[in-house]
């Protein structure tokens, strides 16, 4: 005959309660603490959400204060070599339509090939070596073999922009630009020479691009400034969104558009 179970003593029912209660609590924690990450992943999921529309929006904002401008630039700038020059004004015009082609086809993207923008930037820079004769030198250096790699579109335009539109040019004493890649970075400099009134309007480009990079995940531009140099470096990365992490010697050789 099968032995009866013995009796449940009391001592036994509150050390089995005590046990039960142990892993129900244990359970509850665990399912708490899974909600609680689900909760914070949403949250983070919204916060993030809400700061690339708000980023998009002023990006929307920024681009209706700056295309107008450049058109503005552009067409009056092109009313002076039309009167002296007919050959010059229609190299201004064909790379005017070059620029304004590439400015309507990518400037609502958010990446472009670094060889895109190259190509886009050199007609760009003939604009502004034409406008300003003399008075400009830019030297453009870029490694072919980033050319597949990422950045926002008119980025490097809208730098160019903002270090002709808060620097003194004169024949005596030229603006000098180079662009070049080093290491993960597109970098563009200049030595400074700045027109006071210009620190008063404000840097509308400047926030456009930082607005255009914070769309963009671990991505950080750095800025070096010192009284005779100002150099901006804009970071790279690949096809699939990583960061590029090639390692080129840096070229000092510069060739010149």
């Amino acid at each position: 005959l099968a032995q009866a179970d013995p009796p449940m003593t009391l001592e036994n029912f509150l050390l089995y309660s005590v046990n039960l209660s142990l892993v129900v609590l244990l359970i509850t924690g665990i399912l708490e603490a899974v909600y609680q990450q689900y909760l914070l992943r949403l949250s983070q999921k919204q916060k993030n959400d809400l700061q690339r529309q708000q980023a998009e929006n002023k990006l929307r904002a920024l681009r209706g204060k700056i295309n107008p401008h450049f058109l503005f630039n552009s067409l009056n700038t092109v009313s002076s070599p039309l009167y002296r020059d007919a050959d010059k004004a229609e190299r201004f015009v064909e790379e005017l339509s070059t620029v304004y082609r590439y400015l309507l086809r990518n400037y609502d993207d958010n990446l472009t090939t670094l060889e895109n923008e190259i190509k886009f930037i050199r007609s760009y820079a003939a604009l502004l070596l034409i406008r300003f004769d003399g008075s400009l030198q830019i030297r453009m250096q870029p490694n072919e073999k980033l050319f597949p790699f990422l950045l926002p579109p008119t980025a490097v335009q809208l730098l160019l922009a903002y270090i002709i539109r808060t620097n003194i040019l004169s024949a005596s004493a030229p603006l000098y630009i180079r662009v070049y890649t080093e290491r993960n970075c597109l970098v563009v400099e200049n030595n400074r020479q700045p027109k006071t009134q210009a620190i008063q309007t404000g840097t509308p480009e400047l926030d456009e691009i930082f607005t255009r990079y914070s769309l963009l995940e671990n991505k950080e531009i750095d800025i070096v400034e010192s009284d005779t140099l100002f150099r901006v470096s804009l970071p790279l990365q690949d096809q699939i969104h990583q960061t590029a992490s090639l390692s080129l010697p840096f070229n000092p050789a510069y060739e010149k558009i």
